[in-house]
């Protein structure tokens, strides 16, 4: 009786070309995929900001801000406004502004995780680094256009008012004031979005950045030593000579102090916790 053949040799009895097919058919190429470009990961944070009944409605109060104190200047311009010198109301017609894209921020770099698509963005984009640079670029982006809306519809307040009011206009502004309010919206910006990526959490994040401005000047008024003291740690304070454009000595100080411990410590540790956060 003939022993049956191995299969290692009724293999090697096939043709070359039989087997190759096989092995083909078998094991078929497999294609990686490509990764997310950072314009498309712009774009996408751009339109989560956008799509969402929330940010379409900071997005309106907004520009209803910048439009109401506008026609306010308008109304009683030789009761509020600074006839010749529009590039000084700025500050005044930014205010609504300053608020709320600070919230704006807030509301898109914990939407991830208050509304649980973080596992969902993760696995699409797992380089989380990249995600939330995207999402502070575009926050800031907003600031820029605020800022622009803003002096725009200062201009043509004054313009406006000036008209009404037989007053000369001068159109050369002070840079160094323009420059300084739009600092400071970025600042508020950055420090809103440092207290969301540690809470990951955004009504605490709100509470917390909307409660500051009123537990900062309490701490202050205790004793004279923490009045000093909150010269650099409270950030409306440290903050609020760069809207006049003074920038040197001091205030420099003050103002590098409060980056410091209101926006690099935030951002940093929240980026930290943001890397080493488990997804469920």
């Amino acid at each position: 009786m003939t022993a049956n053949p191995t299969f290692a040799e009724v293999f090697t009895q096939r043709p070359t070309a039989e087997r190759s097919s096989r092995d083909v058919r078998l094991l078929p190429a497999v294609e990686a995929a490509g990764t997310v470009g950072f314009g498309r990961l712009l774009a996408a944070e751009f339109r989560k900001l956008t799509n969402t009944r929330a940010g379409r409605v900071l997005l309106a109060l907004i520009g209803l801000s910048i439009l109401g104190i506008a026609a306010a200047l308008v109304i009683w311009y030789d009761l509020v406004a600074t006839p010749g010198a529009w590039w000084i109301d700025v500050t005044v017609v930014s205010l609504g502004a300053t608020i709320l894209l600070p919230i704006l921020g807030i509301l898109l770099i914990t939407q991830e995780w208050s509304q649980r698509s973080a596992l969902t963005t993760f696995v699409l984009e797992p380089r989380r680094g990249r995600v939330i640079l995207a999402k502070v670029l575009v926050a800031l982006g907003w600031v820029v256009i605020g800022m622009a809306a803003t002096v725009v519809a200062t201009m043509l307040a004054h313009a406006i008012g000036a008209a009404l009011h037989d007053t000369p206009m001068v159109w050369a502004p002070e840079w160094k004031m323009l420059l300084g309010t739009l600092v400071v919206m970025l600042l508020h910006t950055l420090l809103a979005m440092g207290l969301g990526l540690v809470l990951m959490n955004s009504p605490a994040a709100i509470v917390l950045y909307m409660a500051l401005p009123t537990l900062l000047p309490i701490i202050a008024m205790m004793n004279d030593k923490l009045a000093t003291v909150m010269t650099y740690v409270d950030p409306a304070k440290a903050w609020a000579p760069l809207h006049a454009g003074m920038w040197d000595g001091d205030i420099a100080a003050k103002a590098l102090v409060a980056v410091a411990i209101w926006v690099v410590l935030p951002v940093t540790a929240g980026v930290v916790r943001h890397l080493r956060r488990e997804v469920n």
